[in-house]
């Protein structure tokens, strides 16, 4: 039984045919693609022209050395095509991958090329992402309880639906959790404690907890709320949102899970009574709310934050929960509202090369978002299923909610959001984090 999330890793490619390679390709992830027989999904690629000139007539070759007849590999919404790209600007392009047979498998080679075929690169053996079909897929959500200091454990059935969820107390360290995140092994949870600390609980092959130990995180934790995780070739990082205090707590962690010496930030200034925290699948940017706005922050090598920007989502931010799609090309903001007459939504939002938003809609998930102001309303869009999971604080349900193949929509009227009460266990339900235990054809 091989257990695997889908998380993203921002890595420097190159090709074999140059010391340094003509383009940058980076995949918005490099974990592996477990797809069911006939089953779909999309990998966004960013191009960056590497070279001192200008270089035109671009073409991509999504199936580039596949000869797996088992999978179809396409482009959409290529914006390369034919162009002209100047020295150090980018392009991007999805690769569309649909198996057509079970027990196949293959590695993801785009080749980008300019020229018309004359120079061409391709990402490097490291960066290649395999892709394979499964035998069978089992999806584990952990919603976190704040008002019984419990985590509901709940199976993922094939049409989105949870089946029947088990609770933990994390052996007495749960104190009104809030945010939950699972490291990308699938080994770790990390639960936000009202109680200023960080509960690290070993994960079973089962999906169940062995025996947690709560940290303070080296005393900088205050009313924690959200936690998030990055990955990058300095190590791990592990980010908690402190809302009284403003501020940001950046925790290395070590080999065995546990958290090394950490330090706060406060984002330059626009941390404020900060609440979610997440990072995008590329794991170059952290996404911080602070109510109406969201704090957008570059991610350095060793985990620290470079300058932060904010966004306001055209308006339409009060935003308490984060999260995207795998892709990394859409944010998701969950927002409440203390107003009977105003619905809380969750604001669905496009991201720029540069991790800024494009402009926002908002879905209220056909009136199942019922969310008020309790530190943290956490989210999980998950593409490789097409469902979205948004817990509601005020009602303990969860809602389960369709998504559309490119992550820009959720909830339509042929497919509404449902909800679940996650058979009597959901109690104030705030934060909630999925993964995913794989049972694979390869040996």
């Amino acid at each position: 039984m091989l257990k695997w999330i889908l998380v993203a890793i921002s890595l420097t490619l190159s090709t074999p045919a140059f010391s340094k390679a003509i383009f940058n390709i980076v995949p918005a992830s490099i974990s592996p693609i477990g797809l069911t027989a006939r089953g779909n999904a999309i990998l966004s690629y960013t191009v960056i022209n590497n070279s001192n000139s200008p270089i035109n007539n671009i073409t991509i070759q999504p199936g580039y050395l596949v000869t797996d007849t088992s999978f179809t590999l396409s482009t959409e919404n290529n914006t390369c095509n034919g162009i002209s790209l100047a020295p150090s600007a980018s392009c991007t392009f999805n690769i569309s991958i649909q198996s057509t047979q079970p027990s196949a498998n293959t590695l993801l080679i785009p080749r980008v090329c300019g020229y018309s075929g004359i120079v061409c690169s391709v990402p490097i053996e490291s960066n290649r992402v395999s892709v394979h079909t499964l035998t069978s897929v089992t999806y584990s959500a952990y919603i976190a309880n704040a008002g019984s200091n419990t985590i509901s454990i709940c199976p993922v059935n094939n049409d989105g639906s949870f089946g029947i969820c088990t609770t933990s107390n994390g052996n007495g360290t749960f104190v009104r959790p809030q945010g939950v995140v699972i490291n990308p092994a699938g080994t770790f949870a990390y639960i936000a404690n009202g109680a200023n600390t960080i509960s690290i609980c070993p994960i079973n092959n089962d999906g169940s907890f062995g025996t947690c130990i709560a940290s303070t995180a080296s005393g900088t934790l205050s009313q924690p709320t959200g936690v998030a995780l990055a990955t990058l070739t300095a190590g791990s990082f592990l980010y908690a949102s402190n809302y009284p205090t403003h501020l940001l707590s950046i925790c290395p962690i070590n080999n065995d899970g546990s958290l090394g010496v950490c330090t706060t930030t406060t984002g330059n200034g626009t941390f404020d009574f900060v609440q979610a925290v997440a990072v995008n699948p590329a794991n170059t940017f952290a996404y911080i709310a602070n109510g109406d706005t969201v704090s957008i922050c570059p991610i350095n090598n060793d985990g620290s934050l470079g300058f932060c920007t904010t966004s306001t989502g055209n308006g339409t931010f009060s935003t308490e929960g984060i999260s995207f799609n795998s892709s990394g090309t859409f944010a998701y903001m969950g927002n409440v509202s203390n107003i009977a007459s105003i619905p809380s939504t969750v604001s669905i939002c496009p991201i720029n090369n540069d991790g800024s938003l494009g402009f926002c809609t908002t879905s209220t998930g056909n009136g199942t978002f019922v969310s008020n102001f309790s530190f943290q309303d956490g989210l999980y869009m998950l593409s490789l299923n097409n469902f979205g999971y948004i817990p509601n604080n005020n009602n303990n349900t969860v809602s389960i909610c369709p998504m559309s193949k490119d992550g820009s929509s959720i909830s339509t009227p042929m497919n509404p959001c449902t909800t679940s009460t996650g058979n009597g266990t959901f109690n104030v339900p705030n934060g909630i984090a999925l993964t995913s235990l794989f049972s694979s054809s390869r040996t």
